[in-house]
């Protein structure tokens, strides 16, 4: 036993050591801002840890991110390998990505800027007669419209094996440049198409095949290659005779097994006659389609092609034995090259991306080909990342209001979209419907993931369709579509045509595309609708963070919360509306329809049955939310479940926080088996109504009294103008917890700290009709509900205004 406690002791220690060393490169990364981490994750401001620890242990795992520069979900999206893998982006970054050259943002990644004076175009020139009766089809980039020396040493040397070269550039060329191609290729294609190697390798397989570059008569094997690498080191003659003798029909250099992939790696592939005329090789090129991540490509094309070919038959075989597990053979540079004189060098391996010494794998290049030598240049691939600012990203907005306005100018309409994740937090319903109303306006819902509770597909679908399915009750069905995930886990851009993207919550609720940093360097405007008011110190976190800067407008409710933003947001309120409440447009209506029908209830039958509304907060102790910590669900618990028992006389609707029992579902907490009882023994009083999908509105319309701890519920049930019995822990809570809005609040509430007062409001109150704050609550209502109920036409003549579009 004294064994066993030593070894753990010391697996303990290693671990803390490998957790600290990590955490010193996530520390010194420039992608990471230690500040801004704890101002906008609050379990680690709170609990005073070290952000780039909090971060390495738990903060990506919950799609939290280092700073406003890296987004985990962007760079997992771009690259699918790190994903599959598990490990942390920014450390993946820091360790293999900066080396590798990777993009941390699609805004790198969809760039297309080239050089003036660039062109695209086919070129043709003389072709070789059959002599060694292969064609090659060669994949090319460079960025700045010249031909590098490189690409044409590697395409001299292929020359020495092959008869002739189609090469596909995924860029534009300097015209100057073509001249040096004409003794060189047969045919040379320039265009940008963003798909990679294999969106070469589809353009040039289809040139040579139309240009007869692949007939029978004249042709034998094809060999597809791209310029990621150095060579030839050595003659490709000496590899090609090696592998002549192999009977396969198709190989490559090197192969390896990534994540259960195993595939020979896409720089280079070489295919027999049988192969060829198969058909196969142009079946699976045409998947490639439209734009595709690096990522994307990696899994879709790399990791999927041999086996492609092994399915229909064919064999295969590589020059570079099997050898090197899940490792990539080309980090050994000495191994491949030295020892099985493979020709060609990946050049992200020369720049770093090796398990081996680099500096004795250039000696090796330089003794075996001194020509060679001199091009290859190792070079830093530490890039220049794009970053916003928020002042860039505010003064962007100018233009893209002058686009959209330009486009209803010349007919079109503005075409708004409306994130949704749950249908009881959608705040900007009634601005949805304004919109839906006005002409100058094409509107439509999107249901997101929320993947703040969880990540597992099958259980995200499952609450997007009860979203949906619960939108849909008032809400014409083709107005909504619910974003779907491809087979590599990303989820859809449904954003392509957007103008104005409405956020439901300040979180980052969901994936990258639709988080509010997405909108950096698109052409749609950003907002959102507060889900509530800002009443607690809590809020004062959430108005910190930096999401709000993202949004061209933020639209505010009262003089109160738009003074707690403009004290504590990142753009001190430059971005913010006063409006009003727009969520709470929709309870007008759902009020006036009520008192007509009480109101024909009254003449036939003046009894009336009190109802009181019960809204238990999710924040219990041990929970999610440790910082707001208002819920007393746990203590009431038995409470709650005896009170319609205890006054058969009252309708009680009980209607939970959405998040309340998905956070007692947790194993920490009751689970989900105690949860599952307890709902049922309260759907089975005959005087409960059970409420938990769709808007609040009816039950608020519906009581005739609130008993609650909820954070919206304490400002927005003023709205109805009934009593409202709030509960808390401690009397010390309404100086720690609450902001001024929220004090006000509680002044007009009837406040409970037991059971006790619980019991004397339903008394009382409820009952008796006994309600002394009744005059100064209906007067402070009347001082937060501005321009109720017409905010939501309010905010919408603000963004008609800001875009210059007429009524």
């Amino acid at each position: 036993m004294k064994l066993i406690n030593t070894l753990k002791q010391q697996l303990h220690i290693r671990e803390r050591i490998r957790v600290w060393l990590r955490a010193k490169i996530i520390r010194r990364s420039e992608f990471f801002d230690g500040e801004w981490y704890l101002k906008n994750n609050l379990s680690a401001y709170v609990s005073h840890a070290d952000p780039a620890i909090h971060y390495l242990r738990y903060g990506a795992s919950f799609n939290r991110n280092p700073s406003p520069y890296f987004t985990g979900d962007e760079y997992y999206a771009l690259h699918y390998d790190v994903r599959k893998a598990k490990v942390n982006p920014l450390l993946h970054y820091e360790l293999h990505g900066k080396k590798e050259g990777r993009a941390i943002s699609f805004l790198e990644e969809k760039s297309s800027s080239f050089p003036a004076g660039l062109e695209c175009g086919e070129w043709k020139f003389q072709r070789t007669p059959p002599k060694h009766r292969r064609t090659a089809v060669v994949a090319s980039y460079f960025g700045d419209g010249t031909l590098p020396e490189r690409l044409l040493y590697l395409i001299r040397g292929l020359r020495e094996v092959v008869d002739n070269i189609v090469l596909v550039g995924d860029c534009p060329i300097n015209p100057s440049e073509i001249e040096k191609l004409s003794s060189l290729v047969a045919i040379a294609k320039f265009e940008r198409h963003g798909q990679y190697d294999f969106g070469s390798y589809r353009i040039g397989f289809s040139l040579a095949k139309d240009e007869g570059l692949l007939d029978k008569a004249n042709v034998d094997e094809l060999v597809m290659i791209n310029d990621s690498c150095y060579g030839p080191i050595y003659p490709f003659e000496e590899s090609f005779s090696t592998m002549e003798s192999r009977d396969c029909d198709f190989w490559g250099y090197t192969g390896y097994n990534a994540f259960g992939h195993i595939h020979i790696s896409s720089y280079f592939f070489l295919f027999r006659r049988k192969v060829i005329e198969s058909g196969k090789i142009e079946e699976f090129l045409s998947r490639v389609d439209g734009h595709l991540a690096r990522g994307e490509i990696v899994v879709k094309c790399e990791f999927e092609f041999t086996k492609f070919l092994e399915d229909a038959g064919f064999t295969w075989g590589t020059f570079v034995p099997m050898k090197f597990g899940s490792r990539a053979p080309t980090k050994y540079p000495c191994t491949i090259c030295g020892v099985y004189r493979m020709p060609l060098l990946k050049t992200k391996t020369v720049n770093g991306d090796s398990y081996e010494k680099i500096d004795k794998a250039l000696k090796l290049v330089g003794k075996a080909n001194p020509r060679l030598a001199e091009l290859v240049k190792p070079k830093s691939n530490e890039k220049k990342h794009i970053k916003i600012t928020v002042p860039d990203h505010q003064a962007s907005f100018r233009e893209k209001c002058a686009l959209i306005a330009a486009k209803v100018k010349n007919g079109g309409k503005i075409n708004a979209v409306f994130f949704v994740s749950d249908a009881a937090m959608f705040p900007a319903k009634p601005l949805f419907e304004a919109m839906c109303a006005d002409s100058d306006f094409e509107t439509s819902i999107v249901v997101i993931p929320d993947l703040r509770w969880n990540r597992k597909k099958a259980i995200l679908l499952n609450e997007m369709e009860n979203c949906r399915h619960n939108l849909a009750q008032n809400i014409p069905s083709d107005c909504i579509s619910v974003a779907r995930q491809d087979k590599f886990g990303n989820w859809e851009d449904v954003l392509e045509n957007a103008d104005i993207v409405c956020y439901p919550l300040p979180y980052d609720l969901s994936s990258f595309r639709y988080n509010q940093r997405y909108s950096v360097g698109r052409n749609f405007l950003p907002i959102t609708v507060n889900y509530g008011f800002y009443r607690s110190k809590y809020d004062r976190h959430v108005t910190q963070r930096e999401s709000y800067a993202y949004m061209w407008k933020a639209f505010f409710e009262c003089e109160d919360s738009l003074d707690e933003y403009k004290k504590y947001s990142e753009t001190h309120g430059t971005n913010a509306d006063l409006v009003g409440y727009i969520k709470m447009d929709a309870l007008a209506k759902e009020i006036d329809g009520r008192e007509g029908l009480a109101s024909a209830r009254t003449s036939s039958s003046p009894s009336k049955r009190k109802t009181i509304l019960v809204a238990p907060h999710h924040s219990v102790e041990g929970g999610t939310n440790k910082e707001l910590s208002l819920a007393n669900f746990v203590r009431y618990a038995d409470f709650f479940l005896q009170l319609p028992d205890r006054h058969p006389e009252i309708d009680f609707i009980f209607r939970p926080h959405p998040f309340l029992f998905k956070v007692l579902s947790r194993k920490n907490q009751w689970g989900p088996e105690r949860v599952g009882k307890y709902i049922a023994a309260l759907k089975a009083k005959p005087n409960v109504i059970w409420s938990d999908g769709g808007d609040y509105f009816r039950e608020f319309a519906a009581s005739d009294a609130c008993i609650q701890d909820c954070g919206s519920y304490l400002v927005e049930y003023f709205y109805t103008k009934k009593p409202c019995c709030y509960m808390l822990k401690s009397p010390d809570d309404i100086e720690q917890k609450f902001a001024p809005l929220g004090k006000k609040c509680l002044e007009n509430c009837y406040i409970a700290y037991d059971t006790n007062a619980i019991e004397d409001f339903i008394r009382d109150v409820v009952v008796s009709g006994n309600d002394p704050k009744k005059a100064q609550r209906e007067a402070f209502a009347d001082s937060i509900m501005v321009n109720y109920p017409n905010a939501s036409k309010v905010a919408l003549e603000h963004i008609k205004r800001e875009l210059k579009v007429q009524n």
